[in-house]
């Protein structure tokens, strides 16, 4: 009957699929990955509907090996909506799978729950965006994904099934979940080790350049940021040297996260620059949010026509088809590079927009940056009232959401439009931002050194350089989680 010949089909086309796809992650890392992103992002619209088969009348365990088959790839791009919610539904439903197919889509699932809970994956916040952005779910509080749940089962599984191969999977997959969302160091250094030890033991070189780029990343978590740099170099060049560029693309992101961080603009724009490009080459999603940051990155690396090209890119790549949070993105580094470039109207239209959008959507890291730029571009044009109320909305969304470095920089920018008018309250505020950096190892750009320098100079000819030195000094004995407080008072 026409059930059965349709069921039929079905049943041979999933086959396929599986075939198809079984080579997808070997492929990505080696030299054909091209190759294989363009015949995955052709695809895609088949391995959907397999999945929805696999979820309504078909084969739950067949359709699970496609999405175990895809998770790499998934992760890398960003191009599959709702891929940990898929592999979720399909472990509820394929109980009698084998331990390893179920071992590995509770590996994935956790990995892949970035970007779809309520909670920012701050060390990888990047690939966080690119994720959500992908996502035709509206994550909030409720969104119910434990994705460190199935990593830890995932690894707890693996051991039992004697199989070495399996575990160290499971380990360095786990270790960059829990690296992404910022677990203890002392956690994924665990990991780590047994992960290296088996990695020799299988004389598998692509696992060792793996567990050198997790130690990057756990130094990264850990606050060693010049340690952290290093051991992600030393990792991605062995990615190239293996003829894997979408894993040494996907650290590039890391390592420009981290050296933005520690003040290097210069080589966090050289790094995003290789991950925007292979990733654009790849023809993954993911590329155009790293986009809108490599915009970031060129402005404040003094760069103001690229970066305004840039964000124009973003803006207009936002619409194939339209994207809210890809929109957002590229309209708040187009404003930043518009107030850089002195053009005041057309910033104020796009910093307020990405405010609008980032606000209904949740996003409130990104809130707090609109503030701290909208505050920049209206200190530029006078009205340092209205930049002192943006700078401190983005310094209490900051310190809410957890977020120092950003605390940092809204405040010393505050800091600036408070000097002529509370002199000691700027310098209570510098003093901190002095605090925040030496303790979490955030070193100043030039520019920035340049507005501290400016800022206390403007505050040492209002109240002389002893009660600036003292109010500097009480600012470096508060906590940055104290600074709304004091800016309140």
């Amino acid at each position: 009957d026409d059930a059965g010949d349709t069921a039929l089909f079905r049943n041979r086309h999933t086959h396929w699929l599986i075939d198809l796809t079984a080579g997808v992650t070997a492929g990505l890392r080696g030299p054909q990955r091209l190759e294989w992103a363009e015949l995955v992002n052709t695809e895609l619209p088949n391995l959907a509907r397999a999945a929805d088969w696999g979820i309504g009348d078909g084969d739950p365990v067949d359709a699970m090996q496609i999405g175990v088959n895809l998770s790499w790839y998934a992760f890398l791009s960003s191009n599959v909506q709702n891929d940990e919610r898929v592999i979720l539904e399909l472990l509820e439903r394929a109980e009698q799978a084998p331990t390893a197919l179920r071992c590995r889509a509770m590996m994935w699932s956790g990995l892949l729950s970035i970007g779809r809970t309520a909670k920012r994956t701050w060390a990888m916040d990047a690939i966080d965006v690119a994720r959500t952005a992908a996502s035709t779910q509206v994550v909030s509080s409720a969104t119910d994904i434990d994705g460190v749940r199935m990593t830890t089962e995932a690894i707890a599984l693996a051991r039992t099934t004697g199989d070495p191969a399996l575990l160290l999977e499971a380990l360095t997959i786990g270790s960059l979940h829990l690296a992404a969302i910022g677990s203890f160091p002392d956690v994924l250094q665990t990991l780590n080790d047994e992960a290296r030890l088996l990695a020799a033991s299988l004389a598998d070189p692509w696992h060792e350049a793996m567990v050198a780029a997790l130690d990057g990343m756990a130094g990264y978590i850990a606050g060693e940021l010049d340690a952290s740099m290093a051991t992600l170099r030393s990792a991605i060049e062995a990615f190239i040297a293996l003829g894997d560029h979408g894993t040494g693309a996907l650290f590039e992101i890391s390592f420009s996260e981290v050296a933005e961080l520690r003040g290097d603009i210069a080589a966090a724009t050289s790094a995003m620059e290789a991950a925007v490009a292979f990733e654009t080459q790849a023809g993954f999603l993911s590329s155009t949010v790293l986009r809108a940051v490599l915009c970031w990155l060129t402005g404040r690396n003094g760069e103001i026509q690229r970066a305004l090209d840039l964000g124009q890119e973003v803006v207009a790549l936002a619409h194939q088809p339209f994207n809210p949070i890809i929109r957002a993105h590229g309209l708040f580094a187009l404003g930043v590079a518009e107030t850089l470039a002195d053009l005041p109207d057309a910033a104020a239209e796009h910093l307020g927009e990405a405010l609008a959008i980032h606000q209904q959507v949740g996003m409130r890291r990104e809130t707090a940056m609109d503030h701290r730029h909208l505050g920049q571009l209206r200190y530029m044009l006078g009205d340092v009232d209205g930049a002192i109320a943006h700078y401190r909305h983005a310094v209490e969304i900051a310190v809410e959401v957890g977020l120092p470095w950003t605390v940092m920089l809204a405040a010393r920018s505050m800091a600036e439009a408070l000097a002529d008018r509370q002199p000691e309250l700027a310098c209570r505020v510098l003093g901190n931002t002095e605090a925040i950096s030496a303790l979490f190892g955030y070193l100043p750009t030039p520019d920035e050194r340049r507005l501290v320098d400016s800022s206390v100079a403007t505050a040492i000819a209002h109240i002389g350089a002893e009660a600036v030195a003292a109010a500097t000094a009480a600012g470096a004995q508060l906590h940055y989680t104290d600074l709304p407080g004091l800016l309140a008072v």
